[in-house]
């Protein structure tokens, strides 16, 4: 078994470098590109389909589909988008996806 080394003496040895003048010894540099203007990235759950949609919309608009949401949430930040009418949608594509699930098992019997 081996022994666990304790935060104090963690930071001791670490002092005692930073003392001596190594702490930044051994390091190796690395080549980086900072992004002038840095992003964010997020995961979004999709349902069945939407993605899909969201393919075709952006598509049809010459746009990435990054590019399609990002501008409809800013439009709908601005109050420049009904997001009733987009919950409907979705609800109504809910309904079309257990249509085709209901249509498979149907034919499955």
């Amino acid at each position: 078994m081996t022994e666990r080394i304790t935060d104090e003496e963690i930071i001791r040895y670490y002092e005692d470098l930073k003392a001596k003048g190594h702490l930044f010894d051994n390091l190796v540099e690395v080549k980086a590109k900072v992004s002038k203007n840095p992003r964010s990235i997020w995961s979004l759950p999709l349902m069945p389909g939407e993605l899909t949609e969201i393919e075709r919309a952006a598509k049809a608009r010459k746009v990435s589909i990054s590019d399609f949401i990002r501008k409809a949430a800013l439009s709908a930040v601005a109050g420049d988008l009904n997001l009733d009418d987009g919950e409907k949608v979705a609800a109504i594509e809910e309904v079309r996806q257990r249509l085709r699930e209901l249509s498979r098992a149907v034919k499955g019997l």
